[in-house]
């Protein structure tokens, strides 16, 4: 039974939505919704900057610049440049 139970761990996909559909085989975690969104962790700039040993990719919503930061491995990245094609800022203030 556990090692039938390990290999279901290993090999999961997770599916959140209200239509009961699978998960997109590309995706390990598959959100899906027509009235709600993703709420990611919302955290002050100390905050954020005091993860011991964020993961790659690791992203969070910076309360005091109204920003979504990403860990790239080595520092925080604002999404807010529009360097990076994505400006939450412009979107907050409909520019």
């Amino acid at each position: 039974m556990l090692k039938k139970l390990l290999v279901f761990l290993f090999f999961s996909q997770v599916s959140i939505n209200s239509s009961c559909t699978e998960p997109d085989n590309s995706a390990m975690m598959d959100i899906n919704s027509t009235t709600k969104g993703v709420l990611i962790h919302r955290m002050t700039t100390a905050q954020h900057n005091a993860i011991n040993t964020p993961a790659l990719g690791l992203m969070v919503y910076d309360t005091q610049d109204s920003c979504i930061f990403l860990w790239t491995g080595n520092q925080w990245t604002s999404l807010c440049n529009t360097t990076y094609g994505f400006c939450v800022r412009c979107l907050k203030n409909n520019e």
